[in-house]
């Protein structure tokens, strides 16, 4: 049996996002979390290391980047983010 989603297909351009209060609510929510109040840890299987956060930010800085040293990915997203 099917279910019918609730989720309609449309277009939607940045001024509608912007003015969309689901994105409002998620803008409102990043900022309050981008210093403090985003607190998560968990253990990698491979290495056993615990890995620990308080901020979005804070997890950005320390995330391991597939390999890939910090400044080499922060790089490369500052080009993306620009573009």
């Amino acid at each position: 049996m099917t279910e019918k989603s609730n989720i309609k297909n449309t277009t939607m351009n940045r001024e509608s996002f912007v003015k969309d209060s689901s994105v409002n609510d998620f803008i409102q929510w990043l900022s309050i979390k981008q210093d403090a109040g985003f607190i998560h840890s968990y253990t990698d299987r491979r290495t056993q290391k615990v890995w620990d956060c308080i901020s979005i930010y804070d997890a950005y800085k320390k995330y391991q980047w597939g390999g890939k040293g910090f400044q080499r990915m922060q790089k490369h997203w500052i080009s993306y983010l620009l573009t």
